[in-house]
């Protein structure tokens, strides 16, 4: 090897040594720096890198200098609701705009990456689905890697209490209670939770010593801190520049009542002082304590279980949005939480409970939109002098798991039909689009037939009238039915089915559905049962059990041709039978929206006429609320089935007092409406639920109950307008 040949190769040794010594040096003071390797690590994770050590970066980012897991918890859980009200509704670029300034807080929230994934698949990106999903599971992995859990000596560590809840979900468990744990100078917090699916009941333990201690060094930080404030005596302790301990405030949200029972006589803890963002004790433990004693221990010492913080917020909201225990929600419904508070953004504790995924399908759920219904404060009294247009309603409840109740009707003042004193019949007319039959028997008043396009009869109305020795209830009638008729060899394999009290042209009223077969062939039948004084009236339909679902609004739309002899009044909502008859199996081509002022799906499926005084009030889950004439509001709502529109029909009228119900012509459809009342600080109203079957699709009208007749002009254009495409 010639000397120059040396030279260069020691050269280039030299070289290469120098390169790696720096290499190492640098990663050696990176790593002594926790902030810059921090950042080392999320840069190349940012770049794509999904091989990065998530364990280490999780750990690094819990000793950053503005590291604040409660205060995260705060203001990030928010912004992940909102960002999944958004991914649920369609709006996956506004999810990801809610998510990017989310993770340019905390790039590791777990939650927000999965919400990344699902928009990002939504939106056909699938190599950035990739990617959170990648960045989803290295975090999770991170965390059950950590440890079993399944004692304190291999418990899973976290940097914040929502990993714990992010583990569980992922892992298939509900949390069923938690309590703080401390062994060997260290701090855990010990969760039983269920599997939902397999019922298997299993213990966890969580080190939460990173995010504890920080508690601590937080609050030995501000004790050090000079006051500044004045020298003068407040006039109020949330005047005084005092905040709660942020031990306390750690406390408050992993502790057991004992723990904090202790803590509050020992230190002599000052409830009616806050933290910075003005949260009370109350607040900060539904945040995040599932300990229902420590709820109901907090609710015993007097705190103000309807103190709003800085933005409005209230114990209840904090609950319904980050509880994972519904009891807790219950329990400050019964102390006298206040449903109906809106925080600084228009918002109502039950807008969040329906994002919370611990509340889905639980009657709590229920129970708070029921009692945000029932507990509205904000509609204009009976009493001024200017009329003043309604605050934002309540969101619609989430459907409910129970079968709807239909309560017996109450006096109230909802104006209803004037009929004759003493009215004792009632006048049939053939309902459009049935072939009238001619019938040999003298009860039957009434005999038609429906076909199809093939002329095929897919369906028989028949009316019976029949002269009572003495008169019944349609209750006796109905057992005399079943005694006399409704058994061989006239109603073969006769099955009952439902009941239901109801109300017929205003009048006490009985639905009885029921099976029967005729030459082996199983059929379906609704009977309508009024009497009036000795008559006794059936109207009885029946079809195919396959058809029936499809008939029954054509069924109920041919009773809108029956009136009362003698009435002088009109129904609350009168059939517009002038309209043409609807065709089971065909329908006109829909027109495009007049002129005029209208309300648009973004689906662009179906679109709905609203009264020229109207405008737009807010947005809701699964619709929208526009303001109307005669201090009233409409909602157009939209479900993502048939079914879910009409369990929240079910939900909505849980205690309130059914009036009517009627079917309307509705363009190339029909409107199935029913009319409700309630009342509310000494006011009384109206609510008007239309459904439109083969849809998922509700309109519902609210206005005070003596606008109700007033109304009329504007209501059925609106309910029977809507257009379907």
């Amino acid at each position: 090897m010639s000397y120059r040949s040396r030279f260069f190769y020691y050269y280039s040794f030299l070289l290469i040594f120098c390169i790696v010594f720096l290499i190492v040096v640098d990663q050696g003071n990176t790593q002594d720096n926790p902030a810059n390797y921090y950042q080392t690590l999320l840069d190349r994770l940012k770049n794509g890198d999904t091989s990065i050590n998530f364990a280490e970066l999780r750990v690094l980012y819990a000793q950053l200098p503005n590291y604040n897991p409660y205060k995260i918890m705060q203001d990030l859980k928010e912004k992940e609701d909102q960002m999944w009200q958004e991914y649920k509704s369609g709006n996956y670029d506004k999810a990801l705009e809610i998510g990017t300034s989310i993770l340019e807080t905390n790039y590791l929230r777990i939650m927000t990456h999965y919400i990344f994934s699902e928009a990002y698949g939504k939106l056909g990106d699938t190599q950035k689905q990739k990617f959170h999903e990648d960045v989803f599971f290295g975090l999770v992995d991170s965390i059950i890697q950590s440890g079993d859990g399944k004692s304190p000596e291999t418990a899973m560590t976290v940097i914040e209490v929502r990993e714990e809840y992010d583990v569980l979900d992922v892992l298939g468990f509900e949390q069923e209670s938690q309590t703080l744990v401390e062994k060997d100078g260290k701090r855990f917090d010990f969760l039983v939770a269920k599997n939902t699916e397999t019922g298997e009941t299993r213990d966890f333990y969580f080190n939460i010593d990173l995010f504890y201690d920080k508690a601590v060094e937080i609050d030995e930080e501000s004790s050090l801190t000079p006051e500044t404030t004045s020298q003068v005596e407040p006039t109020s302790v949330i005047e005084s520049g005092k905040f709660l301990d942020n031990l306390f405030i750690a406390t408050l949200v992993t502790g057991t009542k004992q723990e904090i029972e202790t803590m509050i006589k020992d230190q002599k803890v000052d409830l009616r002082l806050r933290d910075k963002d003005g949260n009370t004790a109350l607040m900060i433990a539904a945040m995040g304590n599932s300990n229902l004693d420590v709820i109901n221990y907090l609710l015993s010492l007097g705190i103000d279980i309807n103190a709003k913080n800085n933005k409005g917020d209230t114990a209840l909201i904090y609950a319904a949005s980050l509880t994972s225990e519904p009891r807790i929600i219950e329990a400050l419904l019964m102390a006298g939480a206040d449903p109906t508070i809106k925080n600084l953004e228009g918002t109502v504790a039950y807008q969040y409970a329906q994002l919370n995924p611990n509340l889905q399908g639980t009657e709590v759920l229920t129970k708070l939109g029921q009692a945000t219904i029932s507990g509205i404060s904000s509609y204009p009294t009976a009493t001024p002098a200017a009329p003043v247009a309604p605050t934002a309603m309540i969101p619609i409840p989430e459907p409910s798991l129970m079968p709807p109740v239909t309560p017996s009707p109450s006096i109230t003042t909802l104006p209803q039909p004037t009929i004759a004193s003493a009215p004792q019949s009632l006048i049939v007319n053939p309902p459009p689009g049935w072939v009238t039959q001619p019938t040999e028997d003298p009860s039957e008043i009434g005999y038609y037939q429906l076909v199809n396009q093939q002329n095929i009869v897919i369906a028989e109305y028949l009316i019976n009238l029949e002269k009572l020795p003495s008169p019944l209830d349609p209750k006796g009638y109905l057992s005399y039915l079943q005694e006399a008729y409704l058994k061989p060899p006239d109603f073969n394999g006769y099955v009952p089915q439902q009941t239901i009290e109801t109300s017929f042209l205003g009048l006490q009223a009985l639905r009885h559905d029921f099976l029967f077969t005729v030459d082996n062939l199983q059929l379906k039948a609704m009977a309508i049962l009024v009497v009036l004084g000795n008559n006794a009236y059936s109207f009885l339909f029946y079809s195919t059990v396959s058809d029936f679902p499809n008939l029954e609004s054509i069924f109920i739309q041919a009773l809108s041709t029956v009136s009362i002899q003698g009435s002088a009044g009109s129904q609350p909502i009168s059939p517009n039978t002038s309209l043409p008859s609807i065709d089971t199996y065909t329908s006109p081509t829909p027109q495009q929206p007049i002129a005029g002022n209208w309300y648009q799906h973004p689906s662009n499926t179906f679109s709905v006429p609203l009264p020229s005084a109207s405008s737009k009030k807010q947005d809701i889950q699964n619709g929208v609320v526009y303001t109307s004439p005669n201090n009233g509001e409409i909602y157009v709502m939209n479900f993502s089935s048939e079914m879910e529109a009409q369990n929240t029909v079910g939900g909505l009228a849980g205690g309130k007092s059914f009036r009517a119900e009627t079917t309307l012509n509705a363009g190339n459809r029909q409107a199935q409406v029913k009319i409700y009342s309630f009342a509310q600080n000494n006011t009384n109203y109206a609510m008007i639920i239309s459904t439109y079957p083969g849809t998922s699709v509700l309109v519902i009208i609210i206005i005070p109950a003596d606008q109700y007749n007033a109304s009329q002009a504007w209501i059925i254009p609106t309910i029977t307008g809507i257009q379907f495409r």
